[in-house]
């Protein structure tokens, strides 16, 4: 009886729980991606990621590529069976192998490893906090047995209970580790000295044959659950109560047969040949699923299991031996037809809700399109049809390449519009317009077009079919559009809208730059509302609602590329028909809409690129790259529902080094200097195409910078400040919301603020350091140069008074007075203009340090002559200057040789009684050296002493003195180094040399 009612509940449930809609399905294999199209397990990460199983690796995927794991990515095997999360983001891979490890930031990392001789055949992998568990069998002493496995953060460990011959072995979804053992049932709890062991139930002889030692069993929440595979019976058995064996022998559809089972999250599944049952923790069916509606109606391999997986953000995914097919569980609202006679044909126009018109130019047939049915008009006399204008009940006026006819509304007969008159006059030629004609318009009075050839304005008069065209506007323009609410026209180009009131004859135009400040790109169509007199503007890969009432304009359909797509106002519905599907809006009021609604085409499932499109009665029409579909324009409930949206379903992902982050929004990313790149990716399950981006700093003057690749470059970026970085991601079909993260680049150790302090701070200090050993040295220098020059002047002083000494003065005073008294005016004139010049060349010596050896040669030739002068007959004198040396340019210190030579005169030749002689020389032995030699051959220095100490007369004499001086001063303070020598000559010869070494001479100083 339990047993009855049990089967009762899961086939009401069944027939409640199947799905009869059409679904939106999309099919990943080997010919798109897959390296294998058999499917072994599936789930998906804590970023949003699909992780798939495969026998030729784990396949991770983000709704756009597909990042293959396997032995050439170092995995020890290919063959995956299934994976599991951990809490560190750990994907871990279960597999038939030596080692057990898992993928992290892309990388694999192998953690344990089993024993010698050993392969791990894990079972019941679960995650455990920051690692997993899994069991595996082992051979134990020739036996086999069950070995508990797990991993904690880096650590890893196992054990096995001694003398306890394990049969089965499992880890629930309590991370409780469930053993059988002949006939019962144990919950084992590891610890750290010795294993738990509590017995929970004991089996029967007939619940051990179908459950313990059937083939397929399985542990779900308490119940150990087998089956038959490719039968219909199921076994369940409470391992916690005190219910015996269930088995339900009807449980399926007929028809149907097990193929495979197993547990995900909180249900456990059922997978047949035709339907997948779902099952909840009390094991009653909740969902009953055709297979066929989740793959299209393509049908599936009976030969090989399949599995399904049910999640919020991929939807419905079904993975088979065939592939993997995504599911959005939404009713596909595109419905295919033939078109039959459709084929190389494009919409010209409708004259009501029911009749529309299309144009086949290369088999010159106009084709009228009722519903479903099709009527054929051949129209041997026109050429292009570009539009057909509704005019009034009985005939509309259908324009042409070159010309503009009525058309009657019934059998289509044409009439050419103008009259023959008008063609004999100026600008037409034949019976056609000078120019193709681009477009055209028509208000109440007035038929206005837009000419191919030079693209001006032109009206022509309804009521006279025989005027001239006349030219309102001179500038180019593309298309034109009649504006009945108003009584005016629209009339537009890319870079330029213009609105012209034929009443008065009144234009008002917005040209390239105010639209690009209202952000409105090259303009391709616009649409009048003549209901609430809104504007609808296609531009580029936007469509934009502009307000006129109220001077505003809003971007409609945030999110979608919208380049290739088509542009419709029907009944206040505004429709965009593209590759994505179809989205529509309603118009509410004067720049008030309704949230769109999508009729969404999954990564293109139904066709890729839309050729042309009409509505009329209700209906969309599409001709695509894969056929005609049509679909139904929504009713006025459907927008008060969020009814499909592909924009929102997208998962943002950055990486850097080794840390990922999902949805990152606002996160913070802290990245070195020595690493400035930053990983994009995005997870989109409906995407489609080839993702890109777009980037913007804030603070930098640039706009959007299109990234090449996925990897985000920072490098001009200042260390220790944090960025805002907004990125756009987009493919073929979508576009996202700005998604912003600040960065902040880590200073180097020597660029932390402490670090920079304390650089500060110590520079601080050695600028001060410096500063005072500069001064210290500045003041030394100083200090040194005053005392110097203190010295120079003390010399200079000694200098004039050893040179000019007031006997020296009075004697050649006298002199001079002698020479005027006997009338010798001329020697008197010669001898004062010796001492004179002499005068002032001592006074000018003693302020330079150096004097050219020719300066100093004249200045020795004054004095001696003027001794000679003083004492008559008394001493010869000659100075020799070696040719080699350039006496203008050489230079000697000043004030150095002339005390040698008063000593020669005074000491060594007025003491002789016979007449002496003086020789000087200078000579340069070799370059850096002058060598000034002073010979006399007075009585010597010897005997000069011995006369001075014997005179009464003692005179103070400068002349030594300031040799010493001047000698050191220069040794000490200038580049020039001087050595004096005397020699005393050896008798018989008498007088003395004195040889001045002048090193190191410094020219033109």
């Amino acid at each position: 009886m339990v047993r009855r009612v049990y089967l009762l509940i899961c086939m009401l449930l069944y027939a409640l729980g199947c799905y009869a809609q059409s679904t939106v399905t999309y099919k990943v294999d080997q010919n798109n991606g897959l390296p294998s199209s058999r499917i072994y397990g599936m789930m998906t990460d804590r970023h949003g990621y699909l992780w798939l199983s495969t026998p030729k690796g784990v396949v991770k995927y983000n709704g756009y590529d597909f990042k293959v794991f396997g032995q050439a990515q170092g995995l020890p095997s290919d063959d995956i069976w299934y994976t599991c999360e951990d809490s560190l983001g750990r994907i871990w891979i279960s597999t038939i192998s030596t080692e057990i490890g898992y993928i992290r930031n892309d990388k694999y990392t192998a953690a344990i490893h089993a024993e010698e001789g050993q392969l791990f055949y894990p079972k019941s992998m679960r995650s455990f906090g920051d690692g997993i568990a899994f069991v595996s069998p082992v051979t134990r002493d020739g036996r086999p047995d069950y070995r508990l496995f797990a991993v904690q953060g880096d650590k890893s460990f196992s054990f096995i209970p001694k003398d306890f011959g394990i049969t089965r072995s499992y880890i629930n979804e309590k991370k409780e580790y469930i053993a059988v053992r002949n006939d019962t049932v144990y919950k084992m709890l590891p610890g750290v000295d010795r294993v738990k062991v509590t017995p929970i139930r004991t089996f029967d002889k007939d619940e051990i044959k179908r459950t313990i030692e059937a083939r397929s069993i399985l542990l779900f929440k308490h119940y150990f659950i087998s089956y038959e595979y490719k039968g219909r019976r199921v076994w369940f058995l409470d391992i916690e109560g005190k219910d015996r064996l269930q088995y339900v022998d009807t449980f399926l559809a007929p028809n149907d047969m097990i193929m495979y089972a197993y547990d995900m999250g909180d249900y456990f599944y059922i997978c047949g040949a035709h339907n997948i049952y779902k099952l909840d923790g009390t094991l009653k069916v909740v969902k009953v699923i055709a297979a066929n509606n989740l793959t299209g109606n393509r049908g599936l391999d009976n030969s090989a299991p399949f599995l399904l997986m049910e999640n919020d953000f991929w939807g419905v995914c079904l993975g088979t031996g065939s592939g993997l097919y995504l599911n959005k569980l939404a009713e596909n609202k595109f419905v295919a037809w033939n078109g039959e006679g459709l084929y190389d044909s494009k919409p010209v126009g409708c004259i009501n809700d029911s009749v529309c018109y299309r144009w086949s130019n290369s088999r010159n047939l106009l084709i009228e399109k009722k519903g479903n049915a099709l009527k054929y008009y051949k129209l041997d006399d026109v050429v292009d049809v570009k539009r057909i204008i509704p005019y009034d009940r009985n005939r509309s006026l259908l324009v042409d390449e070159h010309n503009v006819y009525w058309i009657r509304n019934d059998d289509k007969k044409t009439v050419n519009y103008f009259s023959s008159e008008i063609f004999a006059k100026k600008n037409f030629y034949s019976q056609r317009l000078i120019y193709p004609i681009n477009a055209v318009a028509m208000s109440d009075s007035s038929l206005f077009g837009v000419f191919r050839g030079d693209k001006r304005f032109n009206r022509f008069a309804v009521g006279d079919s025989t005027s001239l065209p006349e030219s309102i506007m001179r500038y180019r323009y593309d298309d034109l559009v009649y504006d009945s609410l108003r009584k005016a026209f629209w009339v537009y180009n890319r870079y330029k809208v213009t609105y012209f009131d034929p009443a008065k004859n009144n234009m008002y135009s917005v040209n390239k730059n105010i639209l690009s400040m209202l952000g409105i790109g090259n303009v391709e169509n616009i649409i009048v509302d003549n209901k609430y007199g809104n504007l609808l503007l296609k531009a580029n890969d936007d469509v934009w609602l502009v307000d006129l009432a109220n001077m505003r304009c809003r971007k409609l359909f945030g999110g979608y590329r919208l380049g290739d797509a088509y542009l419709y106002l029907y009944k206040s519905t505004v429709t965009v028909v593209g590759r994505f599907g179809v989205l529509f809006s309603r118009v509410e009021g004067s720049g008030i809409v309704s949230k769109p609604v999508l009729f969404e085409n999954v990564k293109c499932s139904n066709y890729t690129n839309v050729l042309d499109a009409e509505i009329s009665d209700n209906k969309i029409w599409l001709s695509t790259d894969k056929g005609f579909y049509t679909t139904d324009v929504p009713d006025s409930e459907v927008f008060t529902k969020a009814y499909g949206s592909i924009k929102d379903r997208y998962r943002f992902v950055i990486s850097y080094g080794d840390s990922t982050y999902g949805n990152p929004k606002g996160s913070q990313v802290l990245i070195s200097q020595d690493d400035m790149r930053i990983g994009l990716d995005i997870i989109h399950p409906m995407g489609y195409g080839k993702i890109k981006y777009q980037y913007k700093i804030s603070g930098e003057n640039t706009g959007w910078v299109p990234l090449n690749g996925t990897e985000l470059p920072l490098h001009g970026l200042r260390h220790s400040r944090e960025y805002a970085i907004s990125i756009i991601a987009y493919d073929d079909i979508w576009r996202s919301r700005p998604a912003t993260i600040r960065v902040y680049v880590q200073p180097y150790w020597w660029q932390t603020q402490g670090m920079t302090a304390s650089f500060i701070i110590c520079g601080t200090l050695l600028l001060a350091i410096i500063g005072i050993g500069i001064s210290y040295v500045t003041q030394h220098i100083v200090t040194k140069r005053n005392a110097r020059k203190n010295f120079f002047m003390e010399l200079e002083l000694k200098g004039i008074y050893s040179q000019i000494n007031p006997h020296f003065i009075f004697n050649t005073l006298g002199t001079s007075l002698y020479y005027i008294k006997i009338n010798k005016t001329k020697e008197a004139y010669n001898h004062i203009t010796k001492f004179s010049r002499l005068l002032r060349t001592y006074i000018s010596s003693s302020r330079n340090k150096m004097i050219t050896i020719g300066d100093e040669v004249q200045n020795l030739k004054d004095y001696i002559e003027l001794q000679q002068d003083r004492f008559i007959n008394r001493f010869d004198y000659n100075i020799e200057v070696e040719e080699t040396i350039g006496a203008s340019t050489e230079k000697i210190p000043s004030l150095l040789i002339q005390p040698f030579v008063e000593n020669a005169i005074n000491h060594g030749l007025l003491n002789k009684s016979s007449k002496g002689n003086l020789l000087i020389s200078f000579t340069q032995p070799h370059y850096g050296q002058i060598v000034c030699k002073v010979e006399d051959d007075g009585v010597g220095r010897m005997a000069a002493n011995q006369l001075r100490e014997s005179s009464s007369i003692r005179h103070q004499s400068f002349g030594n003195q300031l040799i010493q001086d001047l000698i050191h001063i220069y040794n000490t303070y200038e580049n020039v180094k001087i050595r004096v020598e005397y020699i005393d000559k050896d008798l018989p010869d008498t007088g003395t040399i004195v040889n001045i070494y002048i090193n190191k001479l410094t020219k033109n100083t």
